[in-house]
């Protein structure tokens, strides 16, 4: 006989041989299997050994045939049988050594003749010394230690008592399984399913991703040519993020899936494109206030006009004028605290630029009142009518001499006509219906633009919402802190600091391009020279500029 490769395999085999060559002449086929026949009951088996951890044997007589498989794993035993030829009528439960309820249990199985029977049960009785039940999944079951046998007493380090090993010299102990406990039979069509399973399953499983490959390439293919297809850029993005989602999943299934690969990279080519990112590089610092100006600074709004830069210094209560068409110092023009024109100023709330005539700075307290800064002059108190009637206020902005208040409690934007000494006219309101509870500032072209705290932009013509969706953007914005208008344009810039970006898009709220920088770390406000071409963003206390990106 062969020597098999492992204790285990060699220890099985020779237990089932050891039982059966006492009555049967065995003949070797191979290495890997064996045969034998019994003529007088005419009996044939075959043993052998398919794997690393299963043998297996037959025995067949007259048409009927028993398998078993016999296998072992990490921690545990398992065996399957496998018949034709023989129904049992019901489960039996039966222990080897009960010949006669043996022998009932084969007279009743047909077409199994007594030749069988004979076999069989020899077989069965030389394989009796093992436990007779013998687990389908669980536990490693060693057999019972064989006290006639010598063993070698090893002591464990890890272990308290001492452990008994029989020796692997000399005969073999018997090796049995209950052939006749016919609840196996079960297990058996379970295996003869699991089978099946591997026989057909792979080669379905192959068509299956072959097929769903297909779908998904073609699924790609069709998303990228209505892409190319629609002017909606939002509906454009969606279908190239679908193009990209399918193309992904197609090089899952196939790596080397060439078309796959093609449609991925030019969907992500065009979401790069549609993406539109500029970087402004490095930025030129106009200003850095603290380093100019005493006292703590906290700028939250900065105004480009006449040639200078307005910020509003919350925290020092002031308005702080900065040149830029000429080389000079900051300078304040505007301190809370201050009588202008009679009139005591308080904190400076919000300012907005009035273009009319030569242009001016309109400047609202926390007291409500109203003061005009005209470059080189000292700011100068306006009449403002019904300012009680406001349940808020958010912001002021000015338009075609019209001066527009922003009253989020109220849900309303109130507009002032001029008049001689200021806007000492009745307010109107503008929108007919909207929610404004969160809405942080406005800007006026016509149209009236919000911003509101989450990043959200809403145009308003007429009194109603028109919508601005910003519609082929690769994220909305998350938290919007300015607003400004590029009227010649058609543009309007948003300062995204939850971001670190400026979103630039067309003032009907389409999608043009974002601008990012290493200097947005603190983004607070951001203005647009139209004249000098410059972008100005305030970051922390300093105050930047970089050429407009169109």
């Amino acid at each position: 006989m062969s020597r098999l490769r492992t204790p285990i395999h060699g220890f099985l085999m020779f237990v089932l041989l050891a039982g059966i060559a006492q009555t049967q002449e065995i003949t070797f086929r191979d290495p890997l299997e064996i045969r034998g026949e019994d003529p007088a009951t005419n009996l044939r088996f075959r043993a052998g050994w398919d794997g690393e951890s299963a043998q297996w044997f037959q025995l067949e007589s007259d048409g009927v045939v028993i398998r078993v498989r016999l296998g072992t794993g990490p921690g545990r035993k398992w065996f399957v049988i496998e018949s034709r030829g023989a129904v049992p009528s019901g489960p039996v439960r039966l222990a080897p050594s009960d010949t006669a309820t043996l022998r009932r249990l084969m007279a009743s199985l047909r077409p199994m003749e007594s030749s069988l029977e004979g076999g069989f049960v020899r077989v069965v009785n030389l394989l009796a010394s093992w436990p007779a039940e013998l687990p389908v999944a669980g536990p490693v079951m060693p057999p019972p230690v064989d006290i006639s046998r010598p063993v070698v007493r090893l002591r464990s380090e890890q272990a308290i008592g001492r452990a008994q090993y029989p020796r692997t010299t000399g005969l073999a102990r018997p090796f049995h399984v209950n052939l006749t406990d016919w609840r196996l039979l079960r297990y058996a069509l379970a295996v003869a399913v699991a089978l099946l399973v591997i026989a057909f399953v792979p080669d379905l499983v192959r068509q299956g991703r072959s097929e769903k490959l297909e779908n998904l390439v073609q699924g790609a293919q069709t998303s990228l040519t209505a892409a190319l297809a629609t002017n909606d850029p939002a509906r454009r993005r969606e279908l190239l993020e679908d193009t990209r989602r399918f193309a992904n999943e197609a090089l899952r299934i196939d790596p080397e899936a060439v078309t796959a690969e093609q449609l991925l990279q030019e969907a992500s080519a065009d979401l790069s494109a549609m993406d539109a990112i500029f970087d402004l590089g490095p930025m030129t610092t106009v200003t850095t206030l603290g380093r100019q100006i005493t006292g703590e600074v906290s700028v939250e709004a900065v105004v480009v006009a006449g040639g200078s830069a307005y910020l509003l210094d919350v925290k020092g209560g002031r308005i702080i004028s900065v040149p830029l068409a000429a080389a000079g110092p900051p300078a304040v023009v505007y301190q809370e605290g201050v009588a202008y024109g009679g009139m005591p100023a308080k904190e400076p709330l919000y300012v907005a630029w009035d273009a009319t005539g030569a242009g001016r700075l309109l400047v609202l307290d926390a007291e409500r009142k109203l003061f005009a800064l005209r470059p080189a002059s000292l700011p100068e108190p306006l009449a403002l009518r019904r300012t009680n009637t406001w349940a808020s206020i958010g912001g002021i902005a000015a338009y075609d001499g019209n001066l527009y208040v922003l009253d989020p409690k109220g849900n309303q934007v109130h507009r002032y006509l001029p008049a001689a000494s200021g806007f000492d006219s009745e307010p109107s309101a503008v929108l007919s219906a909207g929610e404004l509870g969160s809405a942080q500032g406005l800007a006026v072209d016509g149209d009236i633009y919000v911003y509101f705290k989450d990043g959200s932009v809403r145009r308003f013509r007429g009194g109603e919402d028109v919508g601005f969706g910003l519609g082929g953007i690769d994220r909305l914005p998350e938290r919007a802190v300015d607003l400004a208008l590029l009227s010649a344009a058609d543009e309007v810039y948003i300062a995204d600091s939850g971001n670190k970006r400026v979103v630039v898009a067309g003032t009907d709220g389409t999608f043009r391009r974002q601008l990012v920088s290493n200097a947005f770390t603190d983004l607070r406000a951001i203005a647009v020279d139209a004249a000098g071409g410059q972008l100005y963003v305030v970051v922390g206390d300093a105050l930047l500029t970089a050429a407009l990106v169109r």
